[in-house]
């Protein structure tokens, strides 16, 4: 068991020392550099970048998402889907700060306007 326990902590070590690494080298760039280290081709010992396992690369993309403000799990079409649901398509639409009639609701969303 205390080997295990070990094995976890040189594990989230070694994963927030590559975040370091990835946010200092590549910057704004670092998300998007460690899930393509998580995507390279595995090797024949389960391995991919710098002998690092795809469970790593996942560890080391959290926390280089955690720290760099990145949307964590979203495509680019997800997140661009949801910046267009967020903005209001006509300016002249009701107050944000109104409360919402769910059946009111509704009826818009579904007359299409």
């Amino acid at each position: 068991m205390l080997q295990w326990l070990r094995r976890r902590q040189e594990a989230r070590r070694l994963a927030q020392v590559d975040a370091e690494a990835l946010i200092r080298d590549h910057g704004g760039e670092a998300y998007g550099e460690v899930r393509q280290r998580e995507r390279d081709m595995i090797l024949t010992d389960g391995t991919t970048h710098a002998g690092r396992t795809p469970a790593h690369w996942r560890r080391v993309a959290l926390i280089v998402a955690k720290r760099t403000g990145h949307k964590v799990g979203l495509d680019t079409a997800t997140r661009m889907a949801q910046d267009a649901d967020q903005k209001p398509s006509d300016p002249r639409s009701r107050d944000p700060s109104s409360p919402v009639d769910p059946l009111n609701e509704l009826k818009r969303i579904l007359s299409g306007k």
